[in-house]
């Protein structure tokens, strides 16, 4: 269960690992896992943290979900996919889509980063993908932007090797 802490001065950037278990998606989704992120999602919201998903998270979301089988809860979670993220852009609630604007002059220095950094610095023969880099590259601008603010961002997923890129190291994590 999660560690109680006030999450009151954080950005948490929240990856398609913990969108797919909020979103209870079969197949990419435990019930253990489900409850622990349900959780610190609601203490999240009620510490009044910054929470922020980029969009590129959102399409590897809406991938998984055009992926499952069963067509009436497929349709379900698109339909519900929808609903959240045009709340979100309409309120920025539950979450900010980031970034807020595409900036296409910023594309050829995230592929660079992708093809020299990414998918060369491999662990166990996995390499980090292309959503991962833009997320990370994500967290640290919004760093960058609130420095000064004294913000600690976390980037909110299961998987361990973009954990380990996160601007701020998070006190007590949950991967799964």
């Amino acid at each position: 269960m999660a560690k109680k802490s006030s999450l009151s001065r954080s950005i948490l950037v929240i990856d398609t690992s913990y969108l797919l278990e909020l979103f209870r998606v079969p197949g990419h989704s435990e019930e253990k896992a489900i409850r622990e992120i349900r959780i610190r999602h609601e203490q999240a919201i009620k510490d009044k943290a910054m929470l922020f998903v980029p969009l590129p998270c959102i399409f590897e979301l809406g991938n998984h979900i055009a992926d499952v089988r069963d067509e009436t809860r497929r349709k379900a979670l698109a339909h519900f996919l929808v609903q959240t993220i045009q709340t979100c852009v309409e309120r920025s609630t539950p979450w900010t889509i980031t970034p807020p604007e595409i900036v296409i002059e910023d594309l050829p220095k995230l592929l660079a980063h992708f093809a020299n950094q990414s998918v060369i610095q491999c662990r166990d023969g996995k390499c980090m993908g292309l959503v991962d880099t833009s997320t990370v590259h994500e967290a640290q601008r919004l760093k960058d932007a609130r420095k000064s603010l004294g913000y600690k961002v976390h980037i909110w997923t299961k998987d361990k090797r973009l954990k380990e890129n996160e601007p701020d190291p998070e006190d007590n994590p949950f991967l799964g």
